[in-house]
């Protein structure tokens, strides 16, 4: 195919999807609107159906777990693909001096400030996280917000300067682990439900009573496993990230 024809191609399919979005934005309802039906319903069947406390939890993991499958799929995606871009070639080789002494590069003094500052927060803050995905279907919170906040803990603990600690605790291994754990344990459920119920993510565990911590169904298990892969994810991406002291090198 000619670089010509593959613009007109991409030109056709712009102005196609313009019109699509344009008819979509013209059918919207008007700014400021306030439609109160849909909010109302989903609320009513998170306590109604699932026993769930927070209704986002009760959305995001049961009405539409199944878009949920799919945000946790773009995380993972995410970290493979970025995993993929970074990996070490063969013709890659190990800086043999210090980044900070390449030219124009100067090492930073440290900051009591901030290293206490990171000690100081850092353990409640993973007690909030936990607590976040744990207690998603009582409160305010959830699995990707407090898988989230567990993986800024751990690059606390890098900006206080225990680098090797944080790659203690995730390392790449340990990361592994957790994306398989998290990602394949939310397809497992999915496909539970869809071989006991019928449907995808079909609550297949008792929904308890409201309040109480072992309530809601599937939908705090689902979110503790989306907190994890959340949490694996995001330190996985940023550990790459952290590990780029690498220049090509023809051999």
């Amino acid at each position: 195919m000619s670089y010509a024809t593959r613009k007109y191609m991409a030109a056709l399919s712009a102005l196609l999807l313009g019109v699509v979005l344009a008819e979509g934005m013209i059918d919207m309802p008007a700014a400021g609107q306030w439609i109160t039906s849909y909010g109302l319903l989903l609320s009513e069947l998170s306590l109604t159906e699932r026993n769930a406390m927070n209704s986002v939890a009760g959305v995001l993991f049961d009405l539409r777990a199944l878009d949920t499958l799919g945000e946790i799929l773009v995380m993972y995606t995410a970290a493979a693909g970025l995993h993929i871009v970074l990996l070490k070639l063969s013709i890659e080789t190990v800086r043999d001096e210090p980044i900070h002494t390449l030219p124009g590069r100067a090492i930073l003094a440290e900051s009591e400030t901030i290293r206490t500052l990171c000690y100081a927060v850092a353990t409640p803050l993973a007690l909030y996280g936990v607590y976040s995905c744990v207690r998603g279907h009582l409160t305010v919170g959830g699995g990707f917000q407090g898988g989230v906040i567990v993986a800024a803990v751990l690059f606390m603990l890098y900006f206080a300067g225990q680098y090797r600690i944080q790659k203690l605790l995730a390392g790449d291994e340990t990361l592994d682990v957790g994306e398989v754990l998290g990602m394949g344990g939310v397809v497992l459920i999915a496909m539970l439900g869809l071989v006991l119920g019928g449907s995808l993510f079909y609550n297949i565990l008792p929904a308890g009573s409201p309040g109480e911590l072992l309530s809601a169904g599937l939908i705090p298990l689902l979110s503790i496993l989306v907190g994890l892969e959340a949490a694996a994810a995001v330190t996985m991406i940023i550990s790459h990230l952290q590990r780029q002291p690498l220049k090509r090198e023809k051999k």
